[in-house]
C-alpha cells in the first residue's frame, strides 16, 4: 500500500529553501547521522512602525487681531506666499474665528478676536511613514479635537520660515494642517509658499515624507 506523506502541504520548492538556509545536502545529511546537530531559535520581529512618527515641536505666538484674508494673500509683505488654492479661499476664508479655536461662523473675516493670539501655542509635528489619506492620519494623532488647530497658528509658523529657510515647515515636502474639518496643505514652490485645502474625506493622499501638524495636548 502506498503511504502518503506525513507533511503533505510541504514542497520541493520549500525543500531546498530549507536546504540552503542549513548549508547544502552534507550538512543536512551529517545531522541525521547525528554528526551535527541543529539550534533553533525564535527570531524576535521588529514592530512595525506606525503610521507617524514624532518628529518634534515648535512654539508659536500667533499674532492678535489677525485676518487671514490679509495674511494668506500673495501680496504679504511679511511672508513670501506664491500661491493661494482656490479651494482653500472657498472653504476657510471670509469666516471668524473664535477665540476657543476649532469653532467658525459666517459672521464676516476670517479673524481671531480681541487679544487671543497673544498667548503661545506648542504644536507637535510628525513624519508620515507611508502614503495615506487623511482619516487614519487623524485616527493615529487622536481624533479631530487633538488634530485640529487655527489658520492663526498656520500662519505663526509660515512666519518663522517667512522665505523657506530653517524652521519646523519643510521646504521638500508638504506640511498638512487640519482646520475646521478641512486639510490645508502647505509647500514651498517657485520661490514661495503655496497653500491650498481639501475635505479631510478627499481620496487622494499625503505622500510619505510629509509633515503633519497637531496640537500638543
Amino acid at each position: 500500500m502506498k503511504m502518503g506523506k506525513k507533511y503533505n502541504d510541504w514542497t520541493s520548492e520549500e525543500d531546498e529553501a530549507m536546504l540552503n538556509i542549513i548549508g547544502g545536502t552534507e550538512i543536512a545529511r551529517a545531522v541525521l547521522r547525528g554528526e551535527r546537530k541543529l539550534t533553533i531559535e525564535e527570531v524576535l520581529q521588529e514592530p512595525k512602525p506606525g503610521l507617524l512618527t514624532l518628529a518634534g515641536t515648535i512654539t508659536v505666538r500667533p499674532a492678535p487681531n489677525f485676518d487671514a484674508d490679509e495674511f494668506f494673500n500673495t501680496k504679504n509683505s511679511s511672508v513670501n506666499i506664491a500661491y493661494v488654492g482656490y479651494d482653500f479661499t472657498a472653504l476657510l476664508l471670509g469666516k471668524t474665528e473664535s477665540p476657543n479655536a476649532n469653532s467658525v461662523s459666517d459672521a464676516g473675516p476670517y479673524k481671531t478676536p480681541g487679544q487671543n493670539g497673544a498667548s503661545e501655542v506648542v504644536l507637535c509635528y510628525y513624519t508620515l511613514n507611508e502614503d495615506s489619506v487623511d482619516d487614519p492620519i487623524i485616527a493615529e494623532l487622536g481624533g479631530k479635537a487633538k488634530v485640529e488647530i487655527t489658520l492663526v497658528e498656520i500662519a505663526a509658523c509660515m512666519t518663522k520660515k517667512a522665505n523657506g529657510d530653517s524652521g519646523a515647515l519643510l521646504s521638500d515636502c508638504v506640511n498638512v494642517f487640519y482646520v475646521c474639518g478641512c486639510a490645508v496643505g502647505v509647500g514651498w514652490y517657485g520661490g514661495g509658499w503655496y497653500v491650498d485645502a481639501g475635505s479631510v474625506e478627499d481620496p487622494s493622499e499625503w505622500c510619505a515624507g510629509d509633515r503633519v501638524f497637531s496640537r500638543d495636548s
